[in-house]
């Protein structure tokens, strides 16, 4: 009867102690799923902060260009307005009347 005793009561600790891990096992799942979440939230913003990153590459790789193909040719870059106020078209409307 003893030894029946002992093995009862050796068999409620042993629960009670499973039912401590499945607990813990739950808080455990809990904490992951709530981390995966944040992980993706913060991929999500860092992908968003990468786009920004390249769009400001681009206007800056754009802005170089622009200077190289000035500072190459020599030439600024003109409107239509600035050619007509140009000394050399108003000799050539001169000479031709």
């Amino acid at each position: 009867k003893d030894v029946g005793q002992t093995t009862l009561e050796e068999l409620q600790r042993q629960q009670s102690q499973i039912q401590g891990i499945s607990e813990d096992v739950s808080r455990i799942e809990n904490n992951l799923s709530r981390a995966d979440k944040l992980i993706r939230n913060f991929t999500k913003r860092m992908m968003s902060d990468k786009l920004i990153q390249l769009f400001a590459f681009l206007n800056f790789l754009a802005l170089f260009v622009v200077i190289v193909y000035v500072a190459v040719t020599g030439k600024g870059i003109d409107t239509k307005d600035s050619k007509k106020d140009s000394p050399s078209t108003s000799i050539n409307d001169d000479s031709s009347s």
